[in-house]
């Protein structure tokens, strides 16, 4: 089947002040108050695709509709019409039937000899530029496939970016990335097949990085089991609805919690997975846990927010493992896995205020408020964090010790992966013995 489908977020329903992608744009180097002409893709799909070029190809097309004002229409061939259709809940779109006219840019899940681009996925691994020989396991792993779509997307929006302003900073910076990258050890290792898992998990911030997170645990339906809490205070709406990819329209116009939204999808993808929705403040949140500290554990913490300073506070808590996800103004993303006292704690890379000794909740300061606002690259350590979350549950020994960056302006590289080391003036405390003995009492066997 052959669609066209033309997205209406932008001037539709939201004026060019409130825009986002814009502002983004416009942090890259265009003029204030100028914009795209708007650019045609097309993104081809075999018709004998398996279940993970499948859900490559409908995450591609999802982040690359959220470009809008960038491009103007994604037109899509070998994709069921069902997925654009449930795409059109989330985004407004019109689906069209696609003109003759010639596209700006072709896009090719799996092989092509007439593609601009080439993407690929299977199990972990993500390639851009090559075909991958991979078979599908018995449980479908999203990680590499939606790792290729955010890949892609950026491929994507530096191409047509760079041919609509190439004057601009950010275009001049702009490297083609090409080649394998794994979820598994950040490199190209395909890892091993996934299974039935169990989790308990917090999650923390539901925008555009915790939007990452929620598309893995969705995408593994009936096999995830355990539960997951879901904390954030803040509101849909549309200004933000191109970075919060599980919402619908009709919750974005209704305003509600983002973890109702998030709690919603999550319910009807995992059947097996207790989701439990809490639309309140961190520092709330924590207290209805338990009053003391010491008695408020949790397995695996992750954060996904653009505040420091409740990082510091989620840090303080001492979960068993710290997973965060952030993204950065110079087009790069992070993904960084604590075990308290091994290694340099969020305190310590992330060190916001000086400490505040005598108020345990205090210092930090939020993150860059010109933080990057495209979905495909703050979904991005969202899907790493998830994929750290899901190499505990299985119990594989290759998750991450420490961090990894990647920058967006070039492709990955395993040489930013690092273990940050302990700093004497963590704005946490983690080399303080009282921080450490605490830890290990909590999680004593």
């Amino acid at each position: 089947m052959s669609l066209a489908l033309r997205p209406r977020l932008h001037h539709q329903l939201i004026a060019a002040g409130d825009s986002r992608t814009l502002a983004q744009l416009e942090h890259l180097g265009i003029p204030s108050g100028e914009e795209p002409d708007g650019a045609v893709v097309a993104i081809t799909l075999p018709t004998d695709a398996g279940p993970s070029r499948q859900v490559l190809a409908a995450a591609l097309i999802d982040y690359t509709l959220r470009l809008d004002p960038l491009i103007t229409e994604v037109r899509v061939s070998g994709l069921d019409g069902a997925v654009a259709e449930e795409i059109a809940t989330r985004l407004p779109l019109e689906i069209v039937e696609p003109s003759a006219a010639r596209a700006d840019l072709v896009v090719a899940v799996g092989a092509s000899d007439h593609a601009d681009l080439v993407l690929d996925a299977g199990g972990w691994v993500a390639s851009v530029g090559e075909e991958l020989a991979f078979e599908d396991g018995r449980v479908l792993n999203p990680l590499g496939p939606l790792a290729a779509a955010c890949l892609g997307t950026a491929e994507i929006f530096k191409i047509l970016f760079a041919s609509s302003f190439p004057d601009t900073k950010g275009a001049r910076r702009f490297l083609p990335a090409a080649g394998r990258f794994s979820c598994f050890d950040y490199d190209e290792a395909h890892g091993p097949g996934l299974e039935k898992m169990r989790i308990d998990a917090y999650l923390l911030g539901l925008g555009g990085v915790g939007a990452g997170a929620v598309r893995v645990l969705g995408g593994l339906g009936p096999h995830l089991e355990g539960g997951v809490a879901l904390i954030d205070h803040d509101r849909l709406d549309l200004t933000n609805l191109n970075r919060v990819t599980y919402a619908t329209l009709v919750e974005a116009h209704a305003g509600g919690f983002k973890v109702h939204s998030a709690a919603r999808h999550l319910r009807a993808m995992c059947p097996n997975l207790d989701v439990v929705p809490h639309a309140e403040e961190f520092d709330r949140f924590k207290r209805t846990l338990a009053p003391r500290r010491g008695d408020r554990r949790y397995d695996v913490l992750i954060t996904a927010l653009d505040d420091d300073e409740v990082r510091h506070a989620a840090q303080r808590e001492l979960p068993r493992v710290l997973i965060d996800g952030s993204t950065g103004r110079d087009f790069n993303a992070r993904v960084e896995r604590v075990v308290f006292g091994e290694w340099g704690c969020l305190g310590c890379t992330r060190r916001g205020a000086p400490a505040v000794h005598d108020d345990p909740d205090g210092c930090g300061n939020i993150a860059d408020p010109r933080a990057p606002s495209l979905s495909f690259l703050a979904a991005f350590p969202g899907i790493l964090a998830a994929g750290e979350l899901v190499k505990e549950a299985l119990g594989i020994e290759a998750t991450l010790r420490g961090e990894f960056q990647h920058i967006f302006y070039a492709g990955p590289n395993p040489d930013l992966r690092s273990e940050p080391a302990r700093r004497a003036d963590c704005v946490v405390g983690c080399s303080d013995t009282s921080w450490l003995d605490a830890y290990r009492k909590k999680y004593a066997a």
